[in-house]
């Protein structure tokens, strides 16, 4: 049995919307829809996709998602953004 993804992709960005984060604004944004099987409830696609945003809070979003694969925790442990890439870094038991 299959499930939709409940990610969003991006539409070309007006230049009047620059900060209109996933699903605010449907002139910018569409639901993803793609197959996924469960427990998956955003594809890898829409994820590996946010984590190339400009804005700090969707990346922060995507590091802390529980369906974020290693490959793009890695790209985000190495963020410009402390509590992003603090997010994204694996959490070592002391």
């Amino acid at each position: 049995m299959f499930n939709r993804c409940s990610g969003w992709r991006a539409r070309r960005h007006p230049a009047s919307h620059p900060d209109h984060e996933p699903g605010s604004c449907r002139r910018c944004w569409r639901p993803c829809l793609a197959s996924i099987e469960p427990p998956t409830r955003v594809c890898a696609g829409c994820l590996a996709a946010a984590s190339r945003s400009p804005m700090p809070s969707v990346r922060l979003a995507v590091a802390e998602h529980p369906d974020t694969g290693a490959d793009v925790l890695a790209v985000l442990a190495t963020d410009v953004d402390f509590a992003v890439s603090d997010a994204a870094r694996p959490k070592r038991e002391t």
